[in-house]
């Protein structure tokens, strides 16, 4: 029977996991190691791990594509994972992407990758993290054509794997502090600022885009219960700075987050229940003048429930099954939605240091969404 769960203080080291809306570098790199998170835990810590996959979606949504409703994403995620000392890691996310919709211009490149440093040390019984991220940009300005087909793939509603193509350079300093305050009880909390630098999006456009700094405060706590099963329960404010187009300034709104997870045995086999929500300020942006960059500047409130469940199929084979629903108020972009998702990952254990992971989903409800990934994780 699989061991009961534990409160996870590290969990709460991680400030990073609220910027960006829930797109950009950060984004794919969580939704990355989500992938095959199954045959990472099923292993040993290792020296360094290095994980890439291939991952196709499709959407099809009238609403907003009109009758161009198909969204198409190829891309290649990579994770690099490589602890240089004892309490200090040192990663790379990076990939490759090409989405395309009917009857409009593909858009298709090396994403902006990030590269980042951790040193964690014990503190009073507890664990504080430094961290230092910095986002490498990985090319020049999209064509208008191409920034039309940016701005759709970047809703965070649609959830594919590389959603921004260009982020722009930046630096992101963090501190988080994970303290235990009794025997079964782990609280944390932690800041991050990142510093954002003009750069050119469009490629045919004279004026550049300086984008807004990003400042976020994190807190959470994690319950060890009775029965051995976990509550944990977060919550982030994230601030964004004003975003400067040539003469053109305005802001994209800031973001109140919480989320609560249980995670225990049903039946013997490992369950976890989420629900989380997020309200988004408005923003001030005229819809166009997004459009014009690529970018997803109009992320809407939301909220989701997702059930997941592991299951075991002899020593070396898992697959996790997730079932949930998500719902996004309308936005200044977009109308609002409504969708229902159903996703299966197995993930078999080559060996200590091989895994191959897969992945299947679809999504229903206001739009509709097909999703395949087939990845392979290797500890060097």
């Amino acid at each position: 029977m699989p061991a009961p769960p534990r409160p996870r203080s590290y969990r709460l080291l991680r400030p990073a996991r609220t910027f960006c809306g829930g797109g950009g570098v950060v984004a794919l790199a969580l939704a990355v190691l989500a992938l095959w998170a199954p045959a990472l835990s099923a292993q040993p810590r290792l020296p360094a791990q290095v994980t890439a996959a291939a991952v196709y979606q499709q959407v099809l949504d009238d609403s907003a594509l009109g009758d161009s409703s198909g969204l198409r994403q190829i891309a290649v995620p990579l994770v690099v994972l490589a602890p240089v000392a004892r309490g200090v890691d040192l990663s790379l996310r990076a990939a490759y992407a090409t989405s395309s919709r009917d009857g409009g211009e593909s858009v298709g490149g090396f994403a902006d990758a990030e590269v980042a440093l951790s040193v964690r040390r014990p503190v009073a019984g507890g664990a504080v993290a430094v961290g230092l991220a910095a986002t490498v940009p990985a090319g020049g300005g999209l064509t208008r054509a191409e920034a039309a087909t940016a701005f759709l793939a970047a809703q965070d509603v649609y959830a594919l794997a590389a959603p921004y193509p260009r982020r722009g350079p930046s630096v992101m300093p963090s501190v988080s502090v994970a303290v235990p305050a009794g025997p079964s009880v782990v609280v944390g909390g932690g800041v991050a600022y990142r510093l954002r630098t003009g750069f050119e999006p469009r490629a045919d456009l004279d004026a550049s885009f300086d984008p807004g700094d990003e400042l976020a405060l994190t807190a959470g706590v994690d319950v060890l219960l009775a029965d051995g099963s976990t509550v944990a329960v977060d919550g982030h404010y994230v601030r964004f700075g004003t975003d400067t187009l040539g003469e053109l300034e305005y802001t994209t709104g800031d973001t109140f987050g919480a989320s609560a997870e249980w995670a225990g045995l049903v039946g013997g086999l490992p369950v976890r229940v989420l629900a989380a929500g997020r309200r988004k300020a408005g923003s001030d942006a005229a819809g166009a003048a997004l459009t014009r960059l690529g970018q997803d500047a109009a992320v809407p409130t939301q909220a989701r429930l997702v059930a997941t469940l592991r299951a075991r199929f002899g020593p070396a084979l898992t697959a996790d099954v997730s079932a949930g629903a998500r719902y996004y108020a309308e936005s200044n972009a977009f109308a609002s939605r409504a969708l229902a998702d159903v996703r299966v990952a197995p993930a078999y254990r080559v060996s200590d240091r091989v895994a191959v992971v897969g992945r299947l989903g679809g999504t229903v409800g206001s739009f509709t969404a097909f999703e395949a990934g087939l990845g392979l994780s290797v500890g060097l």
